[in-house]
């Protein structure tokens, strides 16, 4: 393969149903809205993919896709993953903390430093 076959070789087809767009490519007018409303309806559709599967699928950086998604309107789901139980004890549950002394109490007196 030439130098020449590797640069004009498009990005695979996306699984996903949505468009791959080549990188640089500037996006306005109708074809930024059309791509805007898949990118929402992978989003928040019952497919649901994380941004990051649309970047993949899309070519973009995660940046521009988040902004799309702002910009539609979209809330941002929470990071994914379990959430560990909460290791801190309650305040009930914590030591005393230990009682402080004065110097003024025993008959010192605190020299500047």
């Amino acid at each position: 393969m030439s130098a020449s076959d590797r640069q004009q070789t498009a990005p695979p087809p996306s699984p996903l149903d949505l468009p791959t767009i080549a990188k640089g490519t500037k996006m306005t007018g109708l074809q930024r809205e059309t791509f805007m409303n898949q990118v929402v309806r992978a989003y928040t559709d019952d497919r649901q993919l994380s941004i990051k599967k649309i970047c993949a699928a899309t070519n973009r950086s995660y940046g521009a896709i988040h902004q799309l998604l702002s910009e539609a309107g979209v809330s941002m789901r929470g990071r994914g993953g379990a959430r560990r139980a909460s290791t801190a004890q309650p305040i009930s549950a914590r030591p005393a903390p230990a009682p402080t002394i004065a110097l003024a109490d025993h008959g010192m007196e605190s020299a500047p430093c």
